[in-house]
């Protein structure tokens, strides 16, 4: 394979997507396997790209280096094809251990090498490699992505995804008509109870009213009101509620579950599953066209059986009409 194809990045994303096809062909992965396959994919990926991104900056610059590894990186992301294999997975530890000590050498030598206006212009990009090569598992606040360094890590409690990486979002629905009023991206991993204000504002600015109550999981224990709002969390029933209320609550928390399938729309529907916008702004912004779009959806739907029906009533015959949107 020629070094065209390498420059590319067209080998990186090959080899991955070949070692995300060797799952177990009968049956799931266990958790651990799983765990460890996305481990070593995430650490895959930090140590190549460091190394191909300095390597574009040799090229731009043409520098002459005392070794530019493109055999070695290329032989060490070969070695990870047949990682699973039991006498290969020795090879491809090794191979990943090689990429990142390729990573560092090369920072090093381009930080001797290169003009000092250069340097100074690449301080941002260098801080994120050394950021990079020397954190550890258990470190906080750890970088998961180069060209996207402000995503987190974000524990979903779920056992078929324990874990998702991107930037944590807030979804307010109107209880009856299902319509999306706030939608709010938030820039680091706080408790959701503490993310109740910010989305409360939103829906005042679109609504021009603040909502009286808010109905929402139990993942958002704690505060029983926030600014003004009633803050309602299923739980054990006070001693004091009668049966009518009791059942009246119980109807507003199974009410609250329709938000779920909303947004698993606005995953699966409306793009918002993979975000192609940089930066925390597109975060933002991916995440409101996202919510205009599934209100808009709504709306279209709400006219067109409106002009069904009124086709129905001025029509001397029947008219069979079906356009789902």
């Amino acid at each position: 394979m020629g070094n065209s194809a390498w420059r590319g990045g067209t080998l990186h994303w090959r080899v991955l997507m070949n070692i995300e096809e060797l799952a177990p062909a009968s049956g799931k992965a266990s958790l651990e396997e799983a765990s460890n396959r996305f481990k070593f994919l995430c650490q895959l990926a930090r140590w190549h790209r460091p190394s191909y991104g300095l390597c574009c900056l040799i090229d731009e610059h043409t520098l002459k280096l005392r070794r530019r590894y493109t055999k070695a990186v290329r032989e060490s992301l070969l070695a990870q094809r047949w990682r699973q294999h039991p006498k290969r997975r020795k090879e491809a530890r090794r191979g990943v251990r090689r990429l990142r000590i390729i990573a560092g050498c090369l920072i090093r030598e381009l930080s001797r090498k290169l003009p000092s206006e250069v340097l100074e212009a690449q301080t941002e990009n260098f801080t994120l490699y050394q950021q990079v090569l020397a954190q550890k598992p258990q470190d906080k606040d750890k970088i998961y992505s180069l060209h996207e360094p402000h995503i987190y890590c974000i524990a979903k409690g779920k056992e078929h995804k324990k874990y998702e990486f991107g930037t944590k979002a807030s979804l307010a629905m109107t209880k009856n008509s299902g319509v999306l009023v706030a939608a709010v991206a938030h820039p680091e991993n706080c408790y959701d109870g503490h993310t109740l204000p910010e989305v409360l504002d939103q829906a005042e600015a679109v609504q021009g009213e603040r909502p009286h109550k808010a109905i929402v999981d139990r993942g958002y224990r704690g505060a029983k009101e926030v600014g003004g709002t009633q803050i309602l969390v299923p739980g054990k029933a006070p001693v004091e509620q009668s049966p009518s209320q009791r059942k009246a609550m119980r109807k507003r928390f199974r009410r609250r579950c329709a938000i779920e399938p909303a947004i698993s729309h606005l995953k699966s529907d409306f793009r918002l599953a993979r975000n192609f916008l940089r930066g925390y702004f597109g975060d933002s912004l991916n995440l409101m066209l996202a919510a205009a779009a599934w209100n808009l959806r709504k709306w279209l739907r709400l006219c067109r059986l409106f002009f069904q029906a009124l086709l129905f009533l001025v029509s001397p015959q029947p008219l069979l009409i079906s356009h789902p949107l």
